[in-house]
């Protein structure tokens, strides 16, 4: 707070504000993404803050602290860059010695776990899972405390009798949290890690989950508890009401509990599959995250409550703050509620105190506290979405006031004002939503502007009724539980309505760093009160000019095909099955299988296949190759299909009649997709660059019945860099092609049938003597890949890397020597 400003807040002044923690606070996020990026050792970095702090010590003597204060503002923002980078270093030590210790007590067997529920949720395909906190576990006959939560995976049965709160008990094998096996927007082992989630245990049907009897110092001596208690208030008395079939109500009534928890308690309790997705596509998700608009309301209401009681401007300012705190405990203390508590007592401290105090100021120390207490959650969306909102809502803030000045009367600018807000969220939040999510809903931009109001009655109303249902006031908690039924059934209503409708969203491939920054430089450019921009002699450029030019040139490099690019082969891991993307020079795409049966475990609108394609930023499949039509390797094609433009299918055999391929070719003839049989000779032209040829199947081994012996079999070449894509032959199909090629070694193989014993023969495999090798497989019960096969390779000196172990294997080359990456070991191969 600036003393030298007016006492009155409400006198509006042109004199800047002072942002010493605005410079602070991107010094220190510099310092932290460096060190997440490009860490380096630990005491180096302690050592060069010692020299800074020397020479600042120095300087200080020598010059005297009013001289020269740029050297001296510089080395303090290097100093406090050290520190950030320090903090940082400081968590990646953390979670590494925490991910050892888990392995250690994964690799000692099963254990008896207990553990407090923190949030359910529900799973496609009957599954749910639960965060356990507090949890312990017996080794030795001794209860020990585990480093961290556990995520409890089980039937939806299992989890459906309990709430948040709950403590349970079961008996299971640790399992911990590993690198991706598919690289996306998101990197979930950070996610789980910045939560503290360092381990997942699986529980089969025959194992139990019991309950166990909660302490009351849980209930009563935690905060956290009053909301749990609260919980199953609400579960136990909101009313019945729905405008829905008689079988639907069961189903409505669960939905608008979730909504109620995790908006006025937050509390994630169950949300069902249908909700979930619709608040992905509806753009209204932040609603039922503890924001500022929730802490706002709250804080504000109690801040002049208490000042309507008589207290003094400086004691309500403190009971608010003490209060606040009290709020920010019961609801969970997560990101944007941290965040909004933290801006709220500042606002809260410049009402009270009558001092001026720049909101940038006071989100930029929001921001610093935060990430000096987890540095990990700068890297998270919640924590992105939530500071990239109210910041560009501040930046914005003089075109709201200059709609106030213009609008008349006055009652009526809220609709503008609130319109532009939504607006401006919305457009800044663009290049986070399509990362991440890769769905971009610009039906948020109304749905904000009729959901906001909702929420905002919905909070005190809910509050109310909760406390008039623990002081036995029936009438009254009658009265308010039909209000607060109404009220959140037409918030479920709202969420549906611009969800199901697919004019109001939109799925969308992830465009590039680069041009996610164009969003974010357009609104930074005009949101400058004065338009004049820059004034160059004669010549005078204002912000909008400015904005256009960003917006033709954000456009003109998204339609310029793509320079310099390398041959690009991702040996996808989606478990037992196979799957292969290749991206040639010019910008095109072929899509080999489609891997197993997409995962229903996850809740979205697309398969683990799509969301990779859209986080590579693939917008059209050139052409999709099904080597043959078994289930593990039709996979996700059909949802891929659905989602991109296909230039052409080509398959080897046909005249398959199992329900898998049928629903995978109904697909294909209703997206209009040319389909194409290929035989042994054909070559395939899609980029001049690459050569694609065909060597099998041939006309005889079509008429056989077995699909294996019937695989496409492909060989591609750029420049030096051979591959070869082999589906599921056996060795007969091996030994014909030996036969019938010479002088063929190939780079890369991906093994035949996953590694089977029947596959990958020893003659075979010395013809094409493959640098390396990969196997595509998961968790199966036909022992794949075999031991012998693994030897085999062994022999010729392959370097064996498997997709269930390793992840994705991703390989770049431009003809001479080629790079891999795996995604889940975090390895890093240079083949010259």
């Amino acid at each position: 707070m600036d003393p030298q400003t007016s006492v009155d807040p409400h006198t509006p002044s042109k004199r800047p504000y002072p942002r010493p923690m605005v410079n602070i606070c991107i010094s220190f996020l510099c310092g932290i993404v460096y060190a997440r990026f490009f860490p380096f050792e630990y005491t180096l970095a302690f050592v060069c803050l010692l020299f800074l702090l020397a020479v600042w010590w120095k300087l200080t003597r020598d010059i005297g602290p009013g001289e020269n204060k740029r050297i001296h503002l510089r080395i303090f923002l290097c100093l406090t860059a050290l520190i950030g980078a320090l903090r940082m270093e400081t968590l990646l030590r953390q979670w590494n010695e925490r991910a050892k210790l888990v392995k250690e007590i994964a690799d000692s067997g099963e254990h008896l776990f207990t553990g407090t529920i923190e949030e359910i949720r529900i799973l496609r395909s009957g599954k749910a899972s639960a965060v356990l906190a507090n949890v312990r576990f017996e080794k030795r006959k001794r209860n020990q405390v585990f480093p961290g939560r556990v995520e409890l995976y089980a039937n939806t049965g299992k989890l459906a009798s309990f709430l948040p709160g709950d403590q349970i008990q079961t008996r299971g094998q640790l399992v911990p949290i590993q690198g991706p096996s598919l690289p996306t927007g998101m990197n979930y082992q950070e996610y789980r890690f910045s939560h503290s989630i360092y381990g997942t245990i699986s529980i089969d049907d025959d194992i139990h989950i019991v309950s166990i009897p909660s302490s009351s110092s849980f209930q009563i001596g935690r905060l956290r508890g009053f909301a749990y208690t609260a919980l199953r208030r609400i579960h136990h008395l909101l009313p019945e009401i729905s405008f829905r079939a008689p079988d639907d109500r069961n189903h409505d009534r669960q939905e608008r509990l979730s909504l109620l928890s995790s908006i006025c308690l937050g509390i994630r309790g169950g949300e069902p599959v249908d909700l979930q997705l619709a608040l992905s596509t509806s753009g209204l998700a932040h609603v039922t995250s503890i924001s500022g608009l929730h802490v706002s309301l709250i804080l504000l209401v109690i801040a002049y409550a208490l000042k309507g009681m008589g207290l003094k401007r400086k004691h309500a300012g403190a009971m608010t703050i003490l209060l606040g705190i009290v709020y920010l405990l019961f609801t969970g203390a997560r990101i944007p509620t941290l965040r909004a508590v933290m801006m709220a007592f500042v606002f809260i401290g410049q009402f009270f105190a009558q001092r001026k105090v720049d909101p940038l100021n006071s989100l930029a120390l929001a921001a610093c506290v935060l990430v000096l207490i987890c540095p990990g959650e700068l890297f998270l969306p919640s924590f992105q979405l939530s500071f990239t909102a109210v910041l560009f809502l501040i930046l914005h803030r003089p075109m709201s006031q200059w709609l106030d000045e213009r609008i008349r009367p006055r009652w009526l600018a809220w609709i503008p004002r609130s319109l532009l807000a939504s607006f401006i969220v919305t457009a800044a939040l663009f290049p986070f939503i399509v990362h991440y999510f890769h769905i971009w809903s610009w039906g948020a931009i109304p749905g904000n502007l009729l959901a906001i109001p909702i929420v905002g009655c919905l909070l005190p109303l809910t509050y109310f009724w909760i406390a008039s249902s623990f002081l036995s006031l029936a009438a009254l908690t009658n009265v308010l539980g039909y209000a607060v039924a109404y009220l959140v059934a037409l918030l479920q209503g709202l969420i549906h309505f611009f969800s199901d409708k697919e004019m109001f969203w939109g799925i969308l491939a992830s465009p590039g760093f680069p041009l996610l920054l164009f969003p974010f430089l357009i609104l930074l450019v005009l949101c400058r009160e004065e338009s004049l921009l820059i004034h160059w002699g004669a010549y005078r450029i204002r912000h909008y000019h400015a904005a256009l030019a960003l917006i033709a040139l954000a456009v003109w490099i998204y339609s310029c095909p793509p320079i310099f690019q390398p041959l690009r082969v991702d040996c996808v891991s989606l478990g037992q099955g196979d799957c292969n993307i290749v991206c040639t020079p010019s910008g095109k795409t072929i899509l080999v299988d489609g891997g197993p049966k997409p995962d229903d475990l996850e809740n979205r609108r697309y398969s683990r296949l799509t969301e990779f394609l859209l986080a590579q930023g693939i917008r059209r499949i050139d052409l999709m190759v099904l080597t043959h039509p078994q289930s593990d390797h039709i996979g996700a094609l059909g949802d891929v299909a659905a989602h991109f433009p296909v230039g052409l299918l080509i398959e080897g055999k046909t005249d398959c009649d199992s329900q898998v391929y049928q629903t995978f070719l109904q697909t294909i003839r209703q997206r209009r997709i040319p389909r194409k049989t290929v035989l042994a000779g054909d070559r395939i032209q899609i980029d001049p660059a690459v050569e694609i040829w065909t060597l099998h199947p041939t006309p005889e081994s079509l008429a056989t019945k077995d699909l294996n012996e019937n695989s496409v079999v492909l060989r591609l070449q750029y420049h030096d860099f051979d591959l070869l894509l082999t589906g599921d032959i056996g060795k007969s199909v091996e030994k014909e092609l030996c036969d019938r090629y010479e002088n063929w070694a190939v780079d890369l193989l991906k093994v035949p049938h996953h590694g089977s014993r029947y596959s990958s023969s020893i003659e075979f495999l010395r013809e094409i003597h493959p640098q390396f090798a990969i196997i595509e497989t998961g968790r199966n019960s036909y022992g794949h890949p075999h031991e012998e096969t693994q030897k085999r390779l062994h022999s010729i000196y392959a370097h064996i890397l498997r997709t269930d172990r390793d992840g994705t294997v991703q390989l770049r080359t431009f003809g001479t020597g080629f790079r891999i990456h795996t995604t889940r070991s975090n390895h890093l191969y240079i083949h010259n």
